[in-house]
């Protein structure tokens, strides 16, 4: 618990040092051109492709609705990038705006929704990275709309990383992947999963389905992007 209190605490940190001694504020994330009381200048807002329909995933019998924020591509990708690779908080910040904006126009009663969790990364990732972007877009979330977030998910050791993987690979990769923490609570839970970007699907759907299998009820997922699948 101490351990995991001083790895929040720290992320933390990074996000407010991140926003407060930024030299280049009042500028686009994305162009850098100047901008006013804004992330994003009206020309890069312009290219954030916004899906109009879940993504629903079917397989083993099982059924999926995948919710995208938007489609993985230009203004969107690069944000992702930066806030994943260079600690740009301010990223974070706005593609977990997007999300809210989502889960406004989500098809679906919020006061369905029990908890929110997410998409884990291994002990030593985390540790390399400094925090778990999907963590942090659920603390977003969850605060916001007053959900409580919780983690319920582990991802195993020598897992391989999904996006140096085939789409076959992928799909064999992650069946394995991941395992439901013992003594989470999910049982009759309707559950709100997050991760980052949506490629095949075979990551959330893994962890949904480990959720199911410990008592939840019922698993959305919501993702910042996904790609044109």
């Amino acid at each position: 618990m101490g351990k995991r209190f001083v790895e929040r605490v720290e992320y933390i940190k990074r996000c407010i040092l991140n926003t407060i001694y930024d030299e280049e504020e009042g500028l686009c994330l994305n162009c850098r051109r100047p901008v006013l009381y804004d992330f994003l200048c009206s020309s890069c807002k312009k290219k954030i492709l916004i899906p109009k329909d879940p993504y629903i995933l079917e397989k083993d019998y099982y059924k999926l609705s995948i919710y995208s924020a938007a489609y993985y591509s230009s203004v969107v990708k690069n944000m992702i990038l930066a806030f994943k690779y260079k600690d740009d908080f301010q990223c974070g910040e706005y593609l977990g705006q997007l999300m809210i904006e989502c889960m406004k126009n989500l098809n679906l009663n919020l006061n369905d929704i029990d908890m929110i969790t997410y998409v884990p990364m291994t002990k030593e990732n985390k540790k390399k990275r400094g925090f778990n972007q999907s963590e942090f877009l659920s603390m977003i979330i969850g605060r916001k709309f007053n959900l409580e977030v919780e983690e319920t998910l582990e991802k195993k050791n020598g897992h391989r990383k999904q996006k140096t993987l085939s789409v076959e690979e992928r799909w064999v990769n992650a069946k394995n992947g991941y395992k439901f923490i013992g003594g989470k609570n999910v049982k009759d839970k309707n559950i709100m999963l997050i991760d980052d970007v949506l490629t095949t699907g075979a990551t959330v759907f893994y962890c949904s389905r480990e959720l199911m299998k410990n008592g939840a009820r019922k698993v959305w997922v919501l993702t910042v992007a996904k790609s044109r699948i």
